[in-house]
């Protein structure tokens, strides 16, 4: 445990060795982080019966982290993960990206891809009030303008996707739930769509809600994640 500045705040950060050169770099969803979410310290135990390394952090304004909450404040969130992205500094990272973090961690491929070996999309998307906070900067981005992630939406019923193609050639696993309260399953299918990798997988569960904190839904992640090879 410790902290990193990021955008001048303290940004709390939890990071444990891996045993078997596996480390899982979990984004958290919209103002979560890994002292906040249900699901988090479940991933964090199930990673820890496997021997992977594992990571994860608390957003600004968010836990443990310093600054002020914000609705969408995307670019920070964004920035705070490639940080601690860097100050980690693993090697075979499998990213977890859950809710907007399934989003985030697009844009986290396409600026750090050396490292990675593959990524999960939990319940992976936008709620509704992004396309209304966000309607003047409706996509994804880092501060130096290297990514641009564009993201429409379909109000009927309401849906975020990704709006183009993605350069991302890695293996990915997207688990969504038609019984999702908050993200439509249709957000999952447009990231598969978008991927350049012509290894893409979306599992789709039946009553699951956003909320996903059940060990027999999330051991779907590590089934994924245990069949891929360093």
């Amino acid at each position: 445990m410790s902290f990193i500045k990021s955008c001048d705040n303290d940004i709390y950060v939890e990071h444990t060795e891996s045993k078997n050169g596996k480390n899982i770099f979990v984004m958290p969803g919209h103002g979560s982080g890994v002292t906040v979410s249900k699901k988090i310290p479940i991933l964090r135990e199930m990673a820890k019966e496997r021997g992977y390394g594992f990571t994860c952090f608390d957003y600004a304004g968010y836990g443990k982290s310093g600054g002020e909450p914000g609705e969408w404040q995307i670019e920070e969130w964004l920035q705070n993960a490639l940080d601690v992205y860097d100050f980690v500094n693993t090697e075979n990272n499998f990213i977890i990206g859950s809710s907007m973090g399934g989003f985030l961690m697009l844009a986290l491929a396409i600026l750090r891809p050396e490292k990675m070996k593959g990524l999960v999309g939990l319940m992976p998307g936008f709620g509704r009030s992004f396309a209304r906070v966000r309607k003047d900067k409706p996509f994804i981005g880092d501060f130096n303008s290297t990514v641009k992630i564009k993201i429409g939406s379909n109000t009927d019923p309401f849906y975020t996707f990704v709006d183009g193609k993605l350069d991302i050639d890695l293996p990915t696993f997207l688990l969504t739930s038609l019984g999702d309260e908050e993200v439509n399953y249709r957000s999952s299918i447009s990231i598969s769509e978008s991927l350049s990798s012509k290894n893409t997988e979306v599992m789709i569960l039946k009553d699951t809600t956003h909320s996903i904190s059940d060990i027999k839904d999330l051991r779907h992640v590590f089934d994924f994640i245990d069949r891929l090879k360093v």
